[in-house]
């Protein structure tokens, strides 16, 4: 089983290298994503389409500055560049489940 870190690593590694077709595939089948602004997708499909419409036209260059890991799940901040002066973006709290897929994934964004 993949640990909750290393999917959260995975996660950013297919976003920032311009996957998001592939975003979908780290989720469980019936997994859930909390979208920041207050929706809820269920399963890959509504998923994949999340990720099609809102990074149509973005490749993300956030990274992980910060992570902490408790069982299954995996609360990490994402920052855009530089490593050393971070523009904090949002806190990610991912769920895994025991085959190492996101079970269910919280996005909060940071206020402008």
């Amino acid at each position: 089983m993949a640990r909750p870190r290393q999917v959260a690593d995975k996660y950013v590694e297919i976003a920032t290298a311009d996957g998001k077709a592939a975003l979908a595939t780290l989720f469980a089948p019936d997994g859930v994503f909390h979208a920041p602004d207050g929706s809820v997708y269920r399963g890959r499909e509504q998923i994949a389409a999340f990720y099609a419409r809102h990074l149509a036209t973005v490749v993300p260059t956030f990274h992980i500055h910060r992570a902490v890991e408790v069982g299954q799940d995996c609360w990490a901040e994402l920052a855009n560049p530089p490593i050393d002066d971070p523009v904090l973006l949002s806190s990610n709290h991912f769920t895994v489940d025991d085959d190492g897929f996101i079970a269910r994934l919280a996005v909060f964004l940071r206020p402008h």
